[in-house]
């Protein structure tokens, strides 16, 4: 859903890293493990587009991660935030 959603906030499918924004064109794509985060560059283009702080950001996807449960993605973005 996180996907779909930011392709609605202008993120086009991710080339460059595997993440959250990679596009699912066949059945092997589509089994493989996915990043639940997104890469630099996406949050780049997502920041411009949305204009918000990015240590700000990071600190509510750490909250939410760990609220969540989603303790890999959690470890990541507190390893982002130092």
């Amino acid at each position: 859903m996180a996907h779909e959603i930011s392709h609605m906030f202008g993120l086009r499918h991710c080339i460059y890293y595997e993440c959250l924004m990679n596009g699912s064109m066949s059945a092997q794509e589509t089994s493989r493990k996915h990043n639940h985060t997104i890469c630099p560059i996406c949050l780049k283009k997502l920041k411009i587009n949305l204009k918000f702080d990015t240590k700000v950001w990071l600190e509510k996807m750490h909250e939410v991660a760990a609220g969540l449960n989603f303790e890999k993605e959690a470890k990541f973005y507190a390893t982002l935030l130092g």
